[in-house]
């Protein structure tokens, strides 16, 4: 840049100079020769004079000449320099632009983010003064996960930018939208005059999104999961509002997702609920509150009882007794179920050696495994060597899993589960028929037992389909080499009806239910193995 300036003003700075030294020079010859004329008029004194006035001229215009130059020089410099400025100065102007932009917009999709969201709100919030309603719809996309995962981010970052241009296609002004991160948005519907227009704006934005998106060579079928919270009714400040919406959307997700859900006091409650119990089952695990119950097992056919089903219970200090239908779904939801498990594997063992040792050899133990130890290699690993922790048969214990345990990835846990077969556990699939049972999974899964779910054994005899089903299920359990167990039995039909088609074992409250240690050890010395257990019409 000083090159080029150099260049556009040396020139015309070397023709000033001359100008201004033929002026000046010529401006002293006339002066000093005045001067001369003036003050001495004898001639010979004139010419002695005249060389000493010629020294003086060049010394006096070297020194012009050297304070025009050096002069020039600083005019240059200084212009130089002040075009400079001018540029940097600009280019900052450019830089604080830009830097505003990436503070309040989106890289990706040049939507306002979280930072501008805060200063509209709040700006909503001081002019609506609580009285004028506005609300916020916060959405992610189901599953997006899964899409970056298989295919990459990039992939991922196509389809969000498709989805934002799709939404500012729909929303308009003075609504906007907002993205909050990586799937996230947050739309803000400024003006809510009624519910039934804000329902049917929102129907309209899951209606735009949910269809299938065509990105590169693959097609991604969306939907998405949104919780709504109404200012001020659910929050009078930004950090409430955002709160409740988050809490509305997670609730939708759990609700089987592609729905949005507005807020209300009892899904903070709920929240509050399950943080609540979380943090009691960390207490209750390191205060010993849990115990293990047994529910026994007949064979169907010989009334002989053949095994237990280990299942634990909770007696809390102070709320009493919690089912496990509360608190398991809450330990899964938390990570808590690991520590739960594991305790539940101890116990059980501990007390099958104990049964070996009194002579119960044959008796055999049912444990409950979850579905996150299964798809998790780490726990997974840290349960096989828990299952050896006590020297039993292991043939005799059988090991649980539910359809959800094997549905996302079978291949993997087929070949766990062909671990836990080696060592000679024994795998029963947990609430058949309950899921997404296939004949292609469960010729695939090395299994030995399937569990009937109650859900089954409650249609018989109501319905015939239902009753047809139930014997054809049997029927192919047998034909593959499948032992048949039914949960739930609960009347004399329904045992009378799984007698009738052979179905091998049961359990339920008809025959028996759970019973505490205590107990069991009664019933076990009432039942030796492999005599009959329940007299002709009798229940245990």
């Amino acid at each position: 840049m000083i090159n080029k300036k150099e260049k556009s003003y040396v020139p015309n700075g070397e023709v000033l100079i001359i100008l201004i030294y033929s002026i000046l020079g010529y401006s002293m010859i006339l002066l000093t020769n005045t001067i001369l004329d003036i003050l001495v008029k004898d001639y010979v004194v004139f010419k002695q004079i005249q060389p000493y006035k010629d020294l003086i001229y060049i010394f006096l215009n070297t020194i012009i000449v050297y304070m025009i130059v050096k002069g020039h020089k600083q005019i240059v410099k200084t212009s130089d320099l002040h075009t400079e400025l001018g540029s940097f100065h600009n280019e900052l102007i450019n830089y604080e632009a830009k830097y505003k932009h990436l503070v309040f917009y989106d890289e990706l999709t040049d939507l306002p983010n979280k930072t501008m969201f805060k200063i509209q709100i709040n700006k909503l919030i001081c002019k609506s003064m609580g009285k004028e309603r506005f609300a916020i719809l916060y959405i992610d996309i189901d599953n997006f996960k899964y899409i970056n995962d298989t295919l990459g981010h990039s992939e991922g970052d196509k389809l969000i930018k498709g989805i934002s241009e799709s939404l500012q296609d729909e929303i308009k002004q003075p609504n906007f939208i907002v993205r909050m991160g990586g799937d996230e948005f947050v739309i803000v519907f400024t003006e809510v005059l009624t519910d039934e227009l804000l329902f049917r704006d929102i129907e309209e934005v899951k209606e735009k999104i949910s269809k299938v998106w065509p990105i590169d060579n693959h097609a991604f079928n969306i939907s998405i999961s949104g919780g709504v919270a109404i200012y001020p009714s659910n929050g009078r400040d930004l950090d409430t509002l955002l709160k409740n919406a988050d809490i509305a959307r997670n609730a939708a997700k759990k609700e089987g997702k592609n729905k949005v859900i507005f807020y209300q006091e009892n899904i903070h409650n709920s929240i509050l609920r399950k943080l609540d119990i979380s943090n009691k089952i960390k207490l209750g695990l390191d205060n010993n509150e849990f115990t293990l119950y047994y529910q026994p097992q007949y064979n169907l056919s010989t009334r002989e009882l053949v095994g237990m089903e280990a299942l634990i219970r909770w007696l809390h200090p102070i709320e009493g007794f919690i089912p496990p239908s509360e608190f398991i779904p809450i330990a899964e939801e938390f990570g808590l179920i690991y520590s739960l498990e594991q305790w539940i594997i101890l116990t059980a063992l501990n007390q099958k050696k104990q049964w070996e040792e009194q002579g119960y050899n044959d008796l055999e133990l049912s444990i409950n495994l979850s579905g996150k130890t299964i798809a998790s290699e780490t726990y997974f690993t840290i349960l096989e060597s828990l299952l050896t922790t006590y020297k039993v048969d292991y043939s005799k214990i059988i090991l649980e899993i539910t359809e959800t345990a094997y549905i996302s990835d079978i291949d993997v846990v087929v070949r766990k589960l062909e671990r836990l077969r080696n060592k000679g556990f024994k795998i029963a699939l947990d609430d058949f028929g309950t899921g997404y049972s296939s004949l292609t999974y469960l010729k695939k899964l090395p299994v030995n037992y399937i569990k009937l779910d109650k859900s089954f054994i409650d249609l018989i005899p109501q319905n015939n389909i239902d009753s047809l089903i139930i014997e054809k299920v049997i029927s192919m359990a047998s034909g593959l080499k499948y032992g048949v167990i039914a949960e739930g039995i609960e009347t004399n039909e329904q045992l009378e009806y799984l007698q009738n088609n052979h179905c091998d074992s049961g359990q339920g409250f008809l025959l028996s239910k759970p019973l505490s240690i205590e107990d069991v050890s009664e019933l076990i010395k009432q039942h030796i193995i492999g005599i009959k257990g329940i007299t002709e019409g009798c229940v245990v």
